[in-house]
This record gives structure tokens, sequence and C-alpha cells, in this order.
């Protein structure tokens, strides 16, 4: 169990903030990239999230989706404010990266589910993974787009590593492909 505070929120998309946290105490927070946290931000307000940082990094990172009507995702996207205390707890999880997985990698996700994908992919990275890395990483439309600066600045740095965006319901001509990332 962690003691954290909130040291950023920025705004990924018009729905999507990204949190970052402090580690005050308890740490360091031991995780395998692709597993999650329960992540409270008062009594009685929490809900499980995965982390987007590697597993070395010294803070912890979340990208929370605001759901309308969501108690927990409501307070983040409305009331959080840097310098607030967070308790986390974990980690949870099965579906995480395999130390001695050595093969091709292919990696999806959808929208805040890139999260886990992130912290996978930047942990094979820092890790120099020889084989090939795939992402697919699916959204609605360019607006719910987000760190396709980070995937670029991977692509451009690693060239073991791609990604490929998949929109599933465009706003205007795009030369994305088109689709349901997951079919």
């Amino acid at each position: 169990i962690l003691s954290c505070r909130v040291r950023a929120i920025e705004p990924l998309t018009h729905d999507i903030r990204g949190i970052t946290l402090t580690v005050e105490s308890g740490g360091p927070f031991i995780f395998s990239a692709g597993q999650y946290a329960q992540v409270e931000f008062a009594p009685g307000l929490s809900k499980h999230y995965s982390m987007a940082n590697a597993p070395d990094d010294a803070q912890l990172e979340f990208q929370i989706r605001h759901m309308p009507g969501g108690r927990c995702s409501s307070h983040v996207a409305q009331s959080l404010e840097v310098g607030d205390p967070v308790t986390v707890s974990g980690p949870h999880g099965s579906s995480y990266l395999r130390d001695a997985h050595s093969g091709p990698i292919v990696l999806v996700a959808g929208g805040s589910g890139l999260a886990p994908i992130q912290s996978i992919a930047k942990t094979l990275l820092a890790r120099n993974f020889a084989g090939p890395i795939q992402l697919y990483f699916g959204v609605r439309s360019e607006r719910d787009l987000y760190n396709e600066s980070l995937l670029r600045a991977w692509s451009a740095q690693h060239a073991q590593f791609h990604y490929e965006i998949v929109l599933s319901a465009p706003d205007a001509d795009s030369p994305r492909r088109r689709g349901f990332v997951h079919t």
C-alpha cells in the first residue's frame, strides 16, 4: 500500500486525463508491465486502473477516461488537483509481460486501454527487446487519439517497433485504417 501525491494532471483527449503520482511512502511499487492497481482518491472512492509507466519508473502514471456517471472518473475529471493525496495498492492482474518471452509481440489497445500496453511496450524497449513489436491502437476518431507522438518517437528510435492507428468512426477522410481494432 503506497501513499502518493498527485504530481501532474494532463488532458490527453477530450475525456482522458493522464495522472502522474509521486510515491511518498510504502514504496517501491513492484509490478509487472501490464498489471493494474487499486487507486483510492478518497475514502470509499476507488477503482482499478492500469499503470502506464514501466515498472522501473519512479513515478506512477495512469490514463483515466471520464465516464459520465462514474464516481471515480468524474472526480478525476472535475475535482482532482495537483497535490491531492492518493492511496495505491496492488499490484493485481494476470495479464502482464512475461520476462522469458522472446518471440514476436503483437499488442492491441483500445481507448484508455493503451495504459497497460504502453507499460509493456516501454518496458520491452528499455530492455532492448530484439524481436518485432507491433502495436495496434484503436480509437473512435482523431479526437480520441493520444500519445501518438510517443509512439512515433518509439518507432523512429527502435527499428523493431511499429504501430498502427485504427479508427472505428472517423470524422472525415483519413489515411488511417478503419474498423474495430479487435476484428
